[in-house]
């Protein structure tokens, strides 16, 4: 070739980068030993790709002329330094059928598959001798695909696959028109394979676009030479299915499915079922690499679309990894086994048994085999919460067994039981009671982790607003008080009330004694009223309610003398002591005296004085009285008056009153009862519970209680019409009738003395006139 001298022109300008690596084909090539490092392959464009032609072993020529068909072909070889990586995709289609070409190029690949076939040239072979390289110039109606240099985007021309709404003059307010689109991917494709094992997946093509297609072209590419490639697959086969016009066999015959010519309906899809082997001398933790590329060329839109995958190499089985498994009892745990080899990667195709259960039930029961990830799951189910530790193995005895941990929590709460640990604490703001609610689920397993909340703490401040379970299911909420009493707590979990608990703390020991009732002012020769109570309290001023045992002495005093110091004596009884009818007869009237209460309790003194109280001078009992009554009055009236009452009780023996309501005339004789009722034709007294503290002189009444210290009573009358006319008096006398039968009181045995006068006459006038 040194002896061509022609220069590398750019013919026709592809907008590509053409770069070719090592494919997959239908059949073994011939062994390659190297590739020439002096000789290079180029398709034109303006991103020009330089591939390396591989050398055939035992050929000295790469590349060979077929004069009479007018045809040459080379064979390509890896583009990056022969690393066993499948990585720079290279196949064309030629769509010009008919078109007369001075020269047509095949290309088989670094695996001896073709990836060109009869494409038509636009000239005859371009040579750069400085450079040595070969350049070729298609014909306009061919189709590349290869991995482009700059964008490194497997693709039509180094493309990806037309994307509607990227198309920026295809849409209307943002919503793009889906164009004409077939599609191509890879499914099944195992994520780990073993050297020597054999491979299913399956290459899927559709037609996705509103319209026919026709004239596709399919590439699939994979591995196959050895001598380029750490990992490679063989020609097992296919099958193809799901289209009318399912290709049946690959192009030139190779079995990497390499078709052109065929047709699709809209929406049909072809399913191209392959089986692989795994090349036996396949290196550990290399990769393979496959790719695939369709398109119809013949349609405006040139619909296509690309499709890569790769799977990993592993090694024989090592050991099996045994994943963490986590579920709520009554379900399913699922426990993910993984054959691994020396490399950690995993193995598929492995058989698998459970050794150890460790007391859960666990399915399958049987041997199971790893599927192509590496991966076996094992379902485990239990109604006892906790972790369990299970162990697998493999029949093959040389890989190591893998013991995993499996844990099952809980389900939701379904018994809630409250109750209170220490209860009864002392009441000393730093003994403890603790709130404690206990949840468990339907299968009685204690839950952890949930909150515990306090809906009504009942006046327990102190009290934790909420508190978490924990593994034992225990929520526990701790409270002090210096308050000895009962409290109602009411607590939620998980919106649903428990029953309420109650949370009692108690007195400490005596501290004190408080006068729950001291005395009050009392006159002299008196008896202090109501009676003085003493309760033992605590540190903190608590009723220790349950001790009846310390005695309990009173003085008298006033100032710091003690005036009559054995006042009374008394033992406690419920932790009180009640001082009834203490007398202070002799002692004189005077102010600030005080009562002090002390005692002993384990040999510790407790002393408590009262607050002061005064004792008061003696003072006769007396009853003021007053009569309000307007001056004049006429006959037929209605009328009204006033009769005030002021009583003080000082002495405290006046105990029942009666009063008597008189009338006099002008001559100071009091009238008969004829006359007072022709002057008060109706009377009442009022208000309602008053009215028989008024006697009139007719009709009968019982005797009065003592009335209050201050009332005041309406007297409503009506005058007769007849009623004489002159002037009069009006006298209301009150009767000490204490002891007396209230029923046996009359007006007779007030006119004899039989009582005596406890409150003077009180008088008003009045006038009677003629109506008006």
């Amino acid at each position: 070739m040194e002896d061509q001298v022609t220069a590398l022109h750019a013919y026709r300008k592809f907008a590509v980068f053409l770069s070719a690596s090592v494919f997959a084909g239908m059949a073994m090539a011939q062994p390659l030993e190297s590739t020439d490092p002096d000789l290079f392959f180029t398709i034109d464009g303006e991103d020009a790709g330089i591939v390396p032609i591989a050398v055939e072993t035992g050929q000295s020529n790469p590349v060979s002329y077929d004069f009479g068909s007018g045809s040459v072909s080379l064979r390509v070889a890896d583009a990056i330094s022969m690393s066993g990586r499948y990585t720079d995709p290279l196949f064309c289609f030629d769509f010009s059928p008919g078109v007369s070409a001075l020269a047509s190029l095949d290309v088989i690949d670094a695996n001896g598959h073709p990836v060109v076939a009869g494409l038509s040239l636009d000239g005859s072979l371009q040579y750069d001798l400085l450079a040595n390289q070969i350049g070729v110039t298609p014909l306009a109606g061919s189709r590349c695909f290869y991995k482009g240099s700059s964008t490194n985007v497997f693709g039509l021309f180094g493309q990806p696959p037309f994307e509607p709404e990227a198309a920026p003059g295809d849409s209307i307010f943002g919503d793009a028109f889906l164009g004409e689109a077939v599609s191509i991917e890879f499914q099944g494709l195992p994520s780990f394979v073993t050297a020597g094992s054999q491979i299913s997946y399956q290459l899927v093509v559709s037609n996705v676009s509103g319209r026919r297609l026709d004239n596709l072209g399919l590439q699939e590419l994979f591995p196959a030479n050895e001598d380029f490639f750490d990992a490679t697959l063989t020609l097992d086969g296919w099958t193809c299915s799901g289209g009318v016009q399912c290709p049946s066999s690959s192009l030139n015959g190779s079995d990497s499915l390499r078709f052109q010519g065929f047709d699709m309906r809209p929406g049909e899809t072809i399913v191209f079922d392959i089986t692989r082997t795994v090349n036996g001398s396949s290196a550990v933790d290399s990769v393979i690499d496959l790719y695939a590329g369709v398109i119809a060329a013949d349609t405006p839109l040139e619909p296509f679309d690309t499709a890569q995958t790769s799977t990993t190499v592993v090694g024989a089985g090592d050991s099996l990894s045994v994943a963490p498994a986590e579920a709520t009892v009554g379900e399913d745990a699922v426990i993910t086994v993984t054959a691994l080899d020396a490399g950690q990667n995993p193995v598929p195709g492995i058989e698998v048994v459970i050794d150890n259960t460790d007391g859960l039930q666990v399915d399958p029961v049987g041997p199971t085999t790893t599927d192509p990830e590496g991966e076996v799951l094992f379902r485990a189910s239990t109604t006892a919460a906790g972790d369990y530790s299970v162990q697998f193995s493999a029949t093959d005895t040389a890989i190591s067994p893998g013991t995993g941990t499996v844990s099952f929590n809980a389900a939701a709460p379904d018994a809630i039981v409250a109750y209170v640990d220490q209860n009864g604490a002392v009441a000393n703001g730093s003994d403890q009671v603790l709130v404690k609610v206990y949840l468990e689920d339907q299968f009685e397993n204690p839950v952890p982790g949930i909150t515990v909340e306090v809906i009504d703490d009942g006046g327990l401040t102190s009290l934790p607003p909420s508190a978490v379970t924990a593994p034992s299911g225990i929520a526990t909420l701790p409270a002090t008080s210096e308050e000895a009493d009962s409290y109602l707590i009411e607590l939620a979990v998980s919106g649903q009330t428990s029953e309420t608990v109650t949370v009692n703390f108690v007195a400490g020991d005596p501290a004190d004694f408080l006068f729950v009732q001291g005395p009050t002012d009392t006159p002299e020769e008196g008896t202090i009223s109501p009676a003085v109570v003493v309760q033992l309290v605590d540190e903190n001023g608590n009723w220790i309610e349950d001790n009846d045992s310390v005695e309990i002495t009173l003085q008298l005093r006033q100032g710091s003398s003690a005036i009559i110091p054995g006042l009374a004596v008394a033992t406690v009884t419920d932790g009180q002591a009640t001082f009834p009818g203490l007398s202070l007869d002799g002692v004189p009237a005077g102010i600030d005296y005080y009562l002090r209460a002390f005692g002993t309790f384990s040999g510790a003194p407790l002393l408590q004085d009262s607050t002061p109280f005064d004792i008061t001078a003696l003072v006769p009992d007396t009853l003021a009285l007053n009569l309000d009554f307007d001056s004049q009055y006429s006959q037929g009236a209605q009328a009204s008056g006033l009769i005030d009452f002021t009583y003080t009780q000082n002495a405290g023996d006046i105990e029942q009153i009666f009063n008597v309501f008189r009338v006099f005339d002008d001559q100071g004789e009091e009238v008969d009862p004829a006359t007072y009722d022709a002057i008060f034709q109706s009377v009442s007294y009022g208000p309602a519970g008053y009215e028989n503290y008024i006697r009139p002189l007719s009709g009968s009444s019982a005797a009065n209680v003592v009335a209050p210290e201050s009332v005041q009573i309406t007297a409503d009358f009506v005058l007769e019409s007849t009623a004489p006319l002159g002037d009069y008096t009006l006298s209301l006398t009150s009767y000490d009738v204490t002891g007396e039968d209230p029923d046996s009181v009359s007006l007779g045995n007030a006119d004899n003395g039989d009582y005596p006068i406890f409150a003077s006459a009180v008088t008003d006038s009045i006038s009677l006139v003629e109506a008006q």
